[in-house]
């Protein structure tokens, strides 16, 4: 099917950068969070599953959740000119098995909650590839601080009603606390890809344990990934409609992969 040319708004207020995106100069902070599995699974049928044709559904493996904090120097296009922006972002991250058909075909990652701070990775972020993205504020601390804190927040309701005020507070944080020691932690420090994906490795083997017996071998090809620094992700991406604002206009599952095309050092820390 022939698709009809994007209509840019380039120097006209855009927000929406042509992809492929670049993330350049960032410190990134991974932290395991436990969660229950059926909850983790009912969330996934009812934001997820809904969408992708029959012969698909993405099922949990385990029951641990990955918090990732970024701060990142630079936020911009690699295919338009355009500049740069500061980035700071949250991201849940769960691990799914594909099933095709029934069968097990591929493991990829999901973002249930997302938090960043410009209007530019929001809006770049759901319209191309249907991130859950919300504006908030994240914040990472400065490591040699004796009470480290990252903290995401967005904007929260206390009661779904229509005279509650939305208010920006802290949704979710991790608090490491005590002198820091970059020796000490879950991991070595990373200062190189091969680092990281040993690292990762070890990371990935938690889930192990938890994963079906028929998603163990899929593990291994995500490791074959993370080797290849190629990290596999799914979104619902949707656009409401206009005349009936309860159907979708738009409703697809969308595949992609993000990609590290370098690495300084990245530290492993613990927190709670």
């Amino acid at each position: 099917m022939s698709l009809p040319d994007y209509v840019s708004r380039l120097r006209a207020g855009m927000q929406s950068m042509e992809p492929p995106g670049l993330i350049a100069g960032a410190n990134m902070y991974a932290f395991l969070v436990p969660g229950d599995h059926a909850k983790m699974q009912a969330f996934v049928d009812k934001h997820l599953n809904v969408a992708p044709k029959a012969t698909l559904e993405y099922k949990v493996i385990g029951s641990t959740n990955i918090a990732v904090f970024v701060e990142a120097d630079r936020l911009t296009s690699t295919s338009q000119s355009v500049g740069w922006v500061p980035d700071n972002e949250f991201a849940f991250f769960m691990l799914l098995v594909a099933f095709e058909d029934g069968v097990a075909t591929r493991i990829v990652t999901y973002n249930p909650y997302i938090v960043v701070d410009t209007g530019i990775a929001l809006v770049s972020g759901r319209e191309s590839w249907g991130f859950p993205k919300e504006a908030g504020l994240v914040t990472s601390p400065d490591l040699a601080d004796h009470d480290r804190r990252w903290i995401a927040q967005a904007t929260l309701f206390s009661v779904l009603d229509a005279d509650t005020e939305g208010v920006l507070q802290a949704w979710f944080q991790i608090r490491s606390a005590g002198p820091w020691d970059a020796s000490q932690g879950l991991e070595k420090i990373w200062k190189t890809i091969e680092d990281a994906r040993a690292g990762i490795e070890k990371l990935i083997g938690a889930f192990e344990d938890e994963s079906h017996a028929e998603s163990r071998d899929l593990i291994e090809a995500l490791i074959a990934n993370v080797k290849a620094a190629s990290i596999p992700q799914a979104n619902l991406k949707q656009f409401r409609d206009a005349e009936e604002p309860t159907k979708a206009c738009y409703q697809a599952i969308i595949e992609s992969a993000s990609r590290v095309g370098s690495l300084s050092c990245v530290f492993c820390t613990t927190g709670k």
